[in-house]
């Protein structure tokens, strides 16, 4: 037999951990609302669709979680996280260990490094090919840098574009 999840008292839990008073939670859901109602609501183990996605979307919780919300179950998640990690049937979380961590950052820098070099090295190298060949040509109609010309392709032949003497 499956356990009835009682949603009224899963309006009030969620309702008391986020710090919200029943009056607050009355004048927030509109005017035909007030405390009373507010207790009445947390009482009913059933709470119309309608009106449990007005009270969830107000405390900004899925509906879904006071449907299945159950507190036995959540303390026993508790009380296994509070246990260590070889008794736990959870998987633990990675822990936090600063030596590796600090490695691992120097060793993302010195990466960072050696591809800024790198890339200083061919912007170099791209400038010096560009000032051996600042000279302009004329290839056809079009005045080109003979920096250009290997990238230039007729396209008749399919051959690169030679320049012209003059």
């Amino acid at each position: 037999m499956e356990k009835q999840i009682h949603q009224g008292r899963n309006i009030k839990r969620f309702r008391e951990m986020l710090g919200i008073k029943q009056e607050a939670m009355a004048m927030a859901l509109g005017e035909d609302w007030n405390q009373r109602k507010i207790s009445l609501l947390e009482q009913k183990p059933e709470i119309e669709p309608a009106l449990l996605k007005e009270v969830a979307g107000f405390l900004r919780v899925p509906v879904e979680s006071i449907l299945r919300f159950d507190e036995e179950t959540a303390l026993q998640l508790i009380t296994e996280l509070g246990q260590p990690a070889r008794e736990a049937r959870l998987v633990p979380t990675v822990s936090w260990e600063p030596d590796r961590a600090f490695d691992k950052i120097l060793s993302l820098y010195e990466a960072l490094l050696k591809a800024e070099r790198e890339k200083s090295y061919w912007i170099e190298r791209c400038m010096q090919y560009r000032s051996d060949y600042e000279k302009p040509v004329s290839a056809g109609r079009f005045q080109v840098e003979e920096a250009m010309v290997p990238y230039l392709w007729n396209r008749q032949g399919g051959s690169p574009v030679q320049p012209l003497q003059n």
